[in-house]
């Protein structure tokens, strides 16, 4: 009988839990799951932290953050502005020209609501026109990552969010997302990789001489695209590839265990093959969904 008790008292508590939690949704704030021991029981009322932090001349980037959005662009000089509650103020450790950058971590869990929409919270990191290639690893649990006019190579991943790239120059580029969404644009390297979970992917006047690229489920698009060699594979979802070349000008090898496989406009089912010595190949494993390549000169 205890027990009983016991569990109809648990259950009557995790469905106010989910009232309260439905009620300040639909009141239209923002659920917010603080972490820490000290930290938030008060966070919509807290006031955003703005300051800027100079920086030294740096060639490697560490930026690894739970929920602040991480901005890297162009600027006068080395310097890190940011926008965060005070517990969030970033951990800043530059050694020589290795800089890394850190959300503060935290102990414990509180769930609170913020009715301020007002505030974003962000890193933003500024290199000067002369800063060259920097080597990057950028890592977020949530948030956006969007790196402009800088060239980088090295990692970018978000495990929930979006990840943005414009106008860049890189070497070896590998961008992933377990759920969100890839936008790249004007982006050249010698080597990108790419891998999607579950999302949507995106890329414009993009070029890379290698591509391997990874899908479990979503979409991929690809609208002009130069690239000399790619390597494709995709669980579930649609792939469209706009490359800009010449349908002759590639050798293929793509399979399909089931749906739809379009090249150059014309449908085939489970293969389509060729080999004729290209330098320039295409190649595609798909379990099922819509491959489709097309080509613009």
């Amino acid at each position: 009988m205890n027990n009983r008790i016991v569990f109809m008292v648990a259950g009557v508590m995790v469905a106010f839990g989910a009232i309260i939690l439905g009620a300040g949704i639909l009141l239209g704030a923002s659920p917010i799951i603080a972490i820490g021991s000290n930290g938030a029981s008060a966070r919509a009322n807290k006031e955003l932290v703005k300051d800027t932090i100079k920086l030294s001349e740096f060639d490697e980037l560490d930026v690894d953050t739970a929920s602040i959005n991480t901005y890297l662009v162009r600027g006068d000089s080395y310097k890190l502005e940011y926008c965060a509650y005070e517990d969030n103020i970033p951990k800043v450790d530059q050694n020589g020209k290795k800089l890394k950058i850190n959300q503060p971590s935290h102990n414990g869990i509180l769930l609170s609501f913020n009715f301020d929409r007002d505030g974003e919270q962000y890193y933003k990191i500024t290199v000067p026109d002369n800063a060259g290639i920097i080597d990057t690893k950028l890592e977020a649990s949530s948030g956006t990552i969007a790196v402009d006019s800088v060239d980088i190579k090295g990692k970018v991943d978000v495990s929930s969010g979006v990840v943005k790239l414009d106008n860049i120059k890189s070497e070896d580029l590998r961008v992933s997302a377990s759920s969100g969404d890839i936008n790249l644009d004007k982006v050249i390297t010698d080597k990108l990789s790419l891998e999607l979970t579950s999302g949507d992917m995106h890329l414009t006047d993009c070029e890379t001489d290698e591509l391997s690229a990874d899908m479990t489920s979503g979409l991929m698009v690809f609208e002009k695209f130069k690239v000399n060699k790619a390597d494709l594979q995709s669980t579930s979802g649609d792939m469209k590839l706009g490359i800009a070349g010449k349908k002759d000008d590639y050798d293929f090898n793509i399979d399909a265990t089931s749906g739809t496989i379009k090249v150059g406009g014309t449908i085939t089912e489970r293969k389509f093959r060729t080999d004729n010595n290209k330098e320039k190949y295409i190649k595609a494993d798909i379990t099922s969904g819509l491959f489709d390549v097309s080509f613009e000169d």
